[in-house]
């Protein structure tokens, strides 16, 4: 509540009114009323208009004190422009009366009738309101005091006083801008305008042309982003808008670079497909499982296949080894060990799915290389095996695996089973016939995201996250794999629903070296603590320690809001406390008089009663946000930039006015 506000609410109310009451009039003789009730629909219509006005007005203006500290520019001209008017207004009717009354018995029977006497009031109710309106802004501008409910109290009482201390504190984003103490801490929300001051250098006439002629970020649509080109990491509850304030804005602008999505609804490519083909992108929605045509997708772009093999032909011979290796790591991730028990069957069936890869992948004799013959060749009898191990025995690179593999065999039926169940088990979801077609497919090569602009939309379902998982783990595995070699175009991933891959060293890696390869990774998760399972707190701290910009919002776990409580910092505070103290007592006493005392002397009594009061203030420590606070926000987010921390307004790609035209219908949102 700012101070004085019952007068910022006369001004205005004033300056309402005696703008709209010539109009209200006017509209009166304009319908047919004489002039007497003309008059009196003008005052009560300037009356209702001025009221509810003024109040929409003073509710601006306090919510732009609350949110920058204070009275912005916008707010100030309002109130110029507001009074200015009400004084143009009232200048005319004076002079109105100056040119048209040249009687002066004209003028002195309006002065006695009271219709000077109107207008001399109006004037003088002008001038007040200017300059109390100037000496009002100048008193918000430079000494902003915002009010707030007492939050703690204590209490002491004893049977001869009682103590009622009631302290007040400020909550740390809403400081007085003039306190710079920080003895117990320094940490503090700057002013969204310094956002585009220290890291968006631009003037008005430049945002155009920032937001649609270069990379980096679209941190809020059409007002802030990010040009440099980083990592970032945004934490939001499910169900807070991820996809419609952060990843369809940034498809929505106009690229200059290449994008890899992962989609798990399809809604950003039913959004954003079109836009994208039509701004010169190279767009291929790969989508096994036609989630496109099922919700109704109206762009017209068909799926697209990818076969990972393909990437083989652009690796030397002394890296194919390896890039099998990574494959089969897909398969049967290393964190599946356990205990030592399993390592062995974990390794040993990895180390088969490795051996057969390698050799689809180097064998001059097979010219469809695609993934569906390892599933086949692992469901094969022991006769069809046998023959494959004596193919691979001819095969430079396969030959020591080949003859690994038999040695395994031999040494005992059961572990042979053993192994190759494992293995078996790991490429099931290769059973499907539209995940064994998408791989045959090679409408998608992923060198095109390096070498002019392309964006690729990943679609997996929900209903096939646990069965298909390991699709999407190969897609992108081999992508990123690709992306290791020096690229003409940044490849920017919109890694939405990040930990539904699991474990991907790869990532951990691009966060770590991938800006040198022209690699952006944009994580997207639903609480910190999905990561730190996943990754364990040195991964976290890997992937928060790499993203130079962190965004929060939304979030609902105690362990996210902790974290996110503590990485802001504390920062120090005022604080009074008033105290209220009564106190009372009686006394008496009594004589004897006599040689002996015995005989009555003089008694007396009295009652004493004390009343003091007492007001102390202090700097006290406190969180920038506790966190209670943190998981409170829903219509703002938390951005963290190189130590800066702002509190923006989400705003969603359907805002109006922002990108209109631009996007198509989303299925999820009615």
């Amino acid at each position: 509540m700012v101070k004085n506000d019952f007068l910022l609410r006369v001004l205005l109310f004033a300056g309402l009114f005696w703008i709209t009451k010539p109009f209200c009039k006017f509209f009166g003789l304009f319908i047919g009323l004489n002039y007497e009730y003309a008059d009196w629909m003008g005052i009560i219509g300037a009356i209702a208009f001025a009221y509810y006005a003024h109040s929409i007005l003073f509710k601006y203006i306090e919510k732009s004190i609350v949110k920058y500290g204070e009275m912005s520019t916008t707010v100030r001209w309002l109130l110029y422009i507001l009074v200015g008017l009400a004084m143009f207004t009232g200048f005319i009717a004076l002079f109105n009366n100056f040119i048209y009354s040249n009687d002066p018995r004209k003028l002195m029977q309006q002065f006695l009738s009271g219709s000077w006497l109107e207008m001399l009031k109006a004037f003088g109710l002008l001038l007040l309101a200017f300059f109390g309106t100037l000496n009002l802004t100048r008193v918000l501008v430079k000494k902003i005091t915002i009010q707030i409910a007492p939050n703690s109290s204590t209490h002491n009482n004893n049977t001869l006083n009682q103590a009622k201390p009631t302290g007040n504190s400020t909550p740390a984003q809403l400081r007085n801008k003039n306190d710079k103490s920080t003895i117990h801490g320094s940490a503090e929300f700057l002013p969204t305008s310094k956002f585009n001051q220290r890291y968006n250098q631009r003037t008005d006439k430049e945002m155009y042309q920032q937001f649609e002629q270069t990379g980096g970020y679209v941190i809020q649509p059409n007002v802030f982003k990010y040009l440099e080109h980083t990592h970032m990491i945004t934490i939001a509850g499910s169900g807070q808008g991820k996809g419609t304030t952060a990843i369809i804005p940034n498809l929505l602008t106009r690229p200059q670079n290449s994008w890899v999505v992962l989609d798990v609804k399809g809604e950003n490519a039913a959004v954003t497909a079109r836009f994208q083909k039509e701004t010169g992108q190279h767009v291929f929605i790969i989508d096994p499982f036609n989630v496109q045509r099922s919700i109704g997708a109206t762009h017209g772009i068909p799926s697209s296949g990818f076969n990972p093999l393909i990437v083989g032909k652009y690796l030397p011979i002394e890296e194919i080894s390896d890039f099998a290796a990574m494959i089969a790591e897909m398969f049967i991730p290393e964190a599946n060990k356990n205990t030592k028990g399993d390592a062995f069957w974990t390794d040993s069936g990895r180390n088969l799915i490795k051996a057969y890869i390698l050799h689809i992948l180097t064998n001059k004799d097979i010219k469809d290389k695609h993934l569906g013959l390892l599933y086949e060749w692992l469901r094969l009898d022991m006769e069809g095996q046998v023959r494959l191990w004596v193919d691979m025995s001819y095969n430079e690179l396969t030959k020591f695996a080949a003859n690994e593999i038999q040695s395994l065999a031999v040494g005992g039926e059961k572990t042979w089973l053993g192994v190759l169940s494992e293995a078996r088990r790991a490429t099931a979801f290769l059973e499907s016939p539209l995940i064994r077609n998408s791989f045959k497919s090679n409408d998608f090569d992923p060198m095109a995201l390096q070498t002019s602009n392309t964006t690729a939309y990943i679609i997996l379902p929900e209903r096939n996250l646990n069965t298909h998982k390991t699709w999407l783990r190969i897609v992108f595995g081999t992508i990123l794999r690709l992306c290791n070699f020096t690229a003409k175009t940044r490849v920017n991933f919109l890694m939405d629903e990040f930990p539904i891959l699991d474990r991907m060293d790869d990532f951990l890696r691009a966060a770590a070296f991938g800006r040198g390869q022209k690699i952006s990774c944009w994580f997207f998760a639903q609480s910190l603590s999905q990561l730190k399972d996943i990754y364990g707190e040195e991964g976290l701290n890997t992937l928060l320690a790499n993203s130079t910009l962190r965004q929060f919002f939304g979030m609902n776990d105690s362990y996210t809001q902790e974290y996110v409580s503590k990485l802001l910092g504390e920062t120090t505070e005022w604080t009074s406390t008033t105290t209220e103290g009564n106190s009372s007592g009686t006394n008496s006493n009594s004589s004897m008089t006599g040689i002996l005392g015995l005989s009555p002397g003089s008694s007396g009594s009295g009652t004493s009663q004390g009343y003091s009061t007492g007001q102390t203030e202090q700097l006290i420590k406190r969180p920038l946000m506790t966190p209670e606070e943190v998981g409170k926000l829903r219509k703002q987010f938390i951005l963290m930039v190189n130590g800066d921390k702002f509190l923006i307004d989400k705003y969603p790609y359907y805002h109006p006015n922002v990108y209109s035209g631009r996007y198509d219908p989303n299925p999820y949102v009615q």
